[in-house]
């Protein structure tokens, strides 16, 4: 079973398993001077949602074409559709139908060599001053935190991210671990991601 087929399975027999909030970390962000963004790896939509009810036009590229029809039939459930597209495509050689003004990448599982090059096929197709928002398990939540993907090569730590991001011109960045409570029905649970928030060099 290839990537694609993986990812299509997952949808179709849990669509709801990401829930319908936005990323926490998401939420943080200044939309404001914002217009447009390219959710990278955005499943079925629940961080393009978000932005789109802020008035973002906003595509939504996957691997997925199940998850991207998810996302379409909520978007027209919400009433944002005119300002949702679609891309359905490898998130390493994905082609964006415009460069946005921000960029999220949440949760992308790849091995290092395929992580650093969606990282620099996505951060080629941005705009000068470009804010970018990258959020990942981190490595530290296989043994200290909460959910993630049980591989170790698919987690992150703070300083391969920064390595991965070295060679571009930024006018400011931050790469740090964050925590971020989770509730189940065993009551709050924390999960360790690594968090990547900076802005492009004009």
């Amino acid at each position: 079973m290839d990537s694609r087929q993986f990812w299509d399975a997952r949808y179709r027999e849990k669509p709801g398993s990401w829930g319908e909030d936005p990323n926490i970390f998401l939420t943080e962000i200044e939309l404001g001077g914002l217009s447009t963004a390219v959710d990278l790896a955005g499943g079925n939509g629940r961080n393009s949602l978000w932005l789109a009810s802020n008035g973002l036009r906003v595509e939504n590229v996957d691997i997925s074409p199940v998850a991207l029809e998810q996302f379409l039939e909520r978007a027209e459930r919400s009433g944002v559709s005119h300002l949702c597209s679609t891309v359905a495509a490898d998130a390493t050689e994905a082609a964006f139908s415009f460069s946005p003004d921000l960029l999220v990448i949440a949760y992308l599982q790849l091995e290092k060599d395929q992580l650093a090059q969606a990282i620099t096929n996505a951060i080629g197709q941005l705009k000068a001053g470009a804010t970018v928002l990258g959020v990942w398990h981190a490595v530290e939540n296989l043994e200290r935190g909460f959910g993630g993907p049980p591989n170790k090569e698919v987690l992150v730590s703070e300083d391969q991210l920064r390595e991965l991001v070295a060679d571009y011109q930024w006018s400011d960045l931050e790469i740090k671990n964050r925590l971020r409570v989770v509730q189940t029905d065993e009551g709050d649970k924390v999960a360790i991601d690594v968090v990547l928030f900076g802005h492009l060099a004009v």
